[in-house]
């Protein structure tokens, strides 16, 4: 069975600017909360609005978690690889100064170990630079507080909003909502491509290995 998703609700302080900026945005159109009276064009921007900032809030507390849990896991491993590792050491070294032929097989041992976890690190490590968690965070996060700014500025009228009227402030809103939408979706293609090369790039070197 597929383990279920952890959920992430915005945290209050994302749930306030997020309904701020509703208030800020339906009372600059003379319109109440009910969201059947909006204009088509304007539910539209303010479902896209909401819904992304959702989006933006919510992957990137997961890719954050998930971030954390890949590399604790692989320190994890690490310390216990070195634990294991001391233990077979100090028992070679205690055959060996008791000059049992025996140690020769404790030897063999000792290499394959250190030959498997340095296997098993090498594509544990491979597979967080293909997962790209840290990057996805950081690309959520930038794109959350971009909007949060955006929403900020407008609900409060600062600069770039300043001194325009309510059609005008809403038509800046929806271009600097846009050029973050765009940017984000940027950095998602950059690190899809990144990633497409980190898999060819293990896969030759699989096929070298093989060799």
């Amino acid at each position: 069975m597929f383990r279920k998703q952890k959920d992430y609700p915005l945290t209050k302080m994302e749930k306030r600017i997020l309904e701020e900026w509703e208030t800020a945005w339906k009372g600059a159109q003379g319109e109440d909360d009910d969201e059947n009276t909006q204009t088509d064009a304007n539910k539209m921007l303010y479902d896209l609005v909401r819904e992304n900032y959702k989006i933006f809030a919510r992957k990137a507390a997961r890719n954050r978690d998930d971030n954390f849990a890949q590399k604790n896991w692989l320190l994890y491993g690490i310390g216990i690889a070195v634990f294991v590792e001391s233990i077979l050491l100090l028992l070679l070294t205690i055959y060996w100064e008791k000059m049992e032929w025996s140690s020769s097989g404790l030897i063999m041992y000792v290499v394959y170990f250190s030959a498997f976890q340095a296997i098993l690190f090498c594509a544990a490590g491979k597979k967080i630079a293909v997962d790209k968690k840290q990057e996805t965070w950081a690309r959520h996060t930038d794109a959350l507080g971009r909007l949060q700014d955006a929403m900020v500025r407008y609900t409060q009228g600062l600069s770039p909003y300043e001194g325009l009227n309510d059609e005008e402030k809403r038509k800046m809103f929806a271009r600097r909502f846009l050029r973050i939408v765009n940017l984000n979706r940027k950095k998602f293609v950059k690190n899809m491509e990144s990633k497409e090369a980190d898999l060819t790039d293990l896969l030759e070197k699989l096929k070298l290995t093989k060799l």
